[in-house]
């Protein structure tokens, strides 16, 4: 039943457990699971979310079916956010993402469903001004580089692509939530940029 707090209870004639969020039941199941009959634990929570950073890029790029075990020890944990920093395609830039198993829409949002299934909120997490630029290096894309891999911040056509980036990765997503990451980005405003606009 649901409550303010976790509770988890077990008897010899029954078990009881107390929840504020769903995640929190599965982290009772796990504590259950652990102590056996005699089991009574109380837990409050001290923050509103807690979570991981799961990285699907730069070598790290999963099926979104492996990721289903991954979600079920965090619910049993009882954490209950997951930022997801990923590579996604991008509609009208074909080349982001190219050669390095960009995630459909598909994938994405069946990700999302097997975190909301255990009471864990997926959240998008991008990366803006550098990580995100080893797409630009490809020929045509070169004026939206400020330096070799930074944006070129200001410019209306990067403006324009950060915003088709921002909208894929939060397209397939419950949340309303989305992080953006500005990963050091060293020798911004420095090269182009400062040519430019001095």
């Amino acid at each position: 039943e649901r409550g303010d707090r976790l509770t988890a209870t077990l008897t010899e004639k029954e078990g009881l457990i107390r929840w504020s969020k769903k995640a929190e039941f599965f982290r009772a199941l796990s504590l259950i699971t652990q102590n056996g009959v005699g089991c009574s634990v109380t837990e409050s929570r001290s923050f509103d979310h807690s979570g991981v950073l799961l990285d699907l890029t730069n070598n790290n790029v999963q099926k979104p079916e492996s990721l289903g075990v991954f979600f079920a020890r965090m619910a049993l944990m009882g954490l209950d956010t997951v930022f997801i920093q990923q590579i996604m395609r991008v509609e009208d830039y074909p080349r982001h993402g190219y050669l390095r198993d960009a995630y459909s829409y598909d994938e994405l949002k069946a990700i999302d469903d097997m975190a909301y299934s255990l009471g864990i909120e997926a959240v998008p997490f991008v990366n803006t001004l550098n990580e995100l630029m080893r797409d630009l290096w490809w020929d045509n894309w070169c004026p939206l580089l400020d330096v070799t891999g930074v944006a070129y911040v200001g410019n209306q056509k990067t403006n324009e692509y950060l915003e088709a980036v921002i909208k894929a990765a939060a397209a397939p997503y419950r949340t309303k939530r989305i992080h953006l990451g500005i990963y050091p980005a060293q020798g911004v405003g420095l090269g182009r940029y400062l040519r430019d606009n001095g």
